[in-house]
């Protein structure tokens, strides 16, 4: 087995792919994720960039697993408020559930 050492998003795809190539530094399963991320935020940046600040706010306390009443505290604003900011982010992102939502988050550094 390879060893591994944490990777942070300073490395370009190209610096990456010569990583993958040389056959050492990080494991082939790790760089594959790490080009699909990057992939990911590359093809959805401009839905990512539509959101609102507060939009962002949200998003990143419902991929921490919090509850529209939890972030309503939180943020001190309605749950009904929440509630309409999750449908836009929903809409703005065009995803359908909390997976979708964590993913974004997780690419976007969020979480």
């Amino acid at each position: 087995m390879r060893p591994t050492r944490e990777l942070h998003s300073v490395y370009s795809p190209r610096e990456l792919r010569r990583l993958l190539e040389s056959g050492s530094f990080v494991s082939e399963h790790k760089l594959k994720r790490l080009f699909e991320e990057e992939n990911f935020r590359l093809l959805h940046h401009r839905r990512f960039q539509s959101l609102t600040i507060r939009e962002i706010e949200v998003l990143r306390l419902i991929a921490l697993g919090e509850t529209n009443q939890q972030i309503s505290e939180k943020l001190f604003v309605s749950a009904d408020t929440v509630r309409t900011h999750r449908n836009r982010i929903w809409q703005k992102l065009e995803i359908k559930n909390l997976v979708g939502a964590i993913r974004f988050a997780s690419a976007f550094d969020l979480i």
